[in-house]
């Protein structure tokens, strides 16, 4: 079998912006600061200086107020990437008349704040997201000015009484289509921006040159070795990372996508549709791990979970040099119960460092 080259590549920024890209079918986005504390982030501001004009279109006569019914983005697509997995929010809205927090998930509807008419109609949020303990990031900064953080929608509903009950689509004042004040369909849809960069670490650790982009040439494999199941040495591969000044970083870890397959998640690496061979993969280990070979993943930025199937620890930093480095073993291995087939192998693999 041929050798060939096994391309490693550092996922770019490009990558991150993408990922963050601010959505245009909105109809209010706004931009608050963020604050963090320990491992809690803190986005607060007004969304809102007149209820009615924002939010109600049908306004009347509404001597008894208006019912806002307040609830998180029901397309979970449009989640931003600090609801997910890695933090724990938690929403709280405030009118001149109340405050009140609103529950996650796509089926808490229904949940309603009241709101006077007369004066300052005015609505706050507090968004808060607390940091899961197996939540890791990238960069000193992984949020960005721009980053969408947060998505929600608001209906009005007319208030019949001052004791009336907002309801649901069969009770109270959300009952009667006739008390909607919001005439488009699905409600308001907001989104919340990051005013500024929120920052995680002084500094973090940087690669070294001789770790960045490899192109690795692989040792010549022979047919009758794979054919009988065996793994066969192809090759190896330094990440080394530079840690020298980094600020309250104590642990590094490391993920692993097939860039010719992203949504591949086992242990062997797929080949190029360059590749002339057929049914032969591609295993790596880590040099401290000669049993469990890495598993692949989607790319997950700026955060990842330590729970994450592609995620490992690469390292826990050491202050006296800071310099942290790695080796990483290739193997050929036969993929599938078919006849394996000699050519050229070509494959990629995208790895991403995260911190905590």
């Amino acid at each position: 079998m041929k050798s060939k080259q096994l391309l490693i590549r550092l996922v770019g920024v490009m990558l991150l912006l993408q990922q963050y890209a601010v959505a245009n079918d909105y109809d209010i986005v706004r931009s608050f600061n963020g604050t963090k504390i320990g491992s809690k982030i803190t986005y607060q501001g007004r969304l809102s200086t007149n209820i009615l004009n924002d939010f109600c279109q049908k306004s009347d006569n509404l001597p008894y107020g208006v019912w806002l019914e307040v609830k998180y983005d029901t397309v979970s697509e449009n989640e931003s990437i600090l609801q997910r997995t890695y933090f724990l929010d938690s929403l709280t809205v405030t009118t001149k008349t109340e405050s009140k927090n609103i529950r996650g998930g796509w089926n808490d509807t229904y949940q309603s704040i009241k709101s006077s008419v007369q004066g300052s109609t005015y609505l706050d949020l507090n968004i808060t997201f607390q940091k899961n303990e197996n939540t890791i990031s990238q960069g000193e900064s992984p949020i960005k000015v721009g980053n969408r953080v947060f998505d929600m929608t608001i209906n009005c509903y007319k208030r019949t009484s001052d004791n009336s009950s907002s309801g649901n689509s069969s009770s109270g004042d959300f009952g009667s289509k006739n008390n909607l004040l919001t005439t488009k369909a699905g409600g308001i849809r907001i989104q919340i921006i990051s005013n500024n960069n929120i920052q995680f670490f002084t500094k973090t650790c940087t690669l070294t040159n001789d770790s960045k982009n490899q192109a690795i040439t692989l040792n010549q494999a022979h047919l009758r070795d794979l054919t009988n199941g065996r793994e066969v040495f192809g090759g190896s591969f330094p990440i080394n990372l530079d840690c020298q000044g980094n600020s309250g970083v104590n642990t590094a870890y490391i993920s692993f996508t097939d860039a010719n397959n992203t949504a591949n998640t086992t242990q062997i690496l797929s080949l190029a549709q360059s590749s002339s061979a057929r049914n032969v993969g591609l295993k790596i280990y880590d040099q401290n791990d000669s049993v469990n070979a890495i598993t692949y993943g989607p790319t997950t930025l700026p955060f990842a979970s330590t729970n994450d199937s592609n995620v490992k620890k690469f390292g826990d930093i050491q202050s006296s040099t800071g310099i942290l480095p790695k080796t990483y073993k290739i193997y050929y291995v036969k993929s599938g119960n078919a006849t394996v087939s000699p050519g050229s192998v070509n494959a990629k693999m995208i790895y991403n460092l995260y911190y905590k």
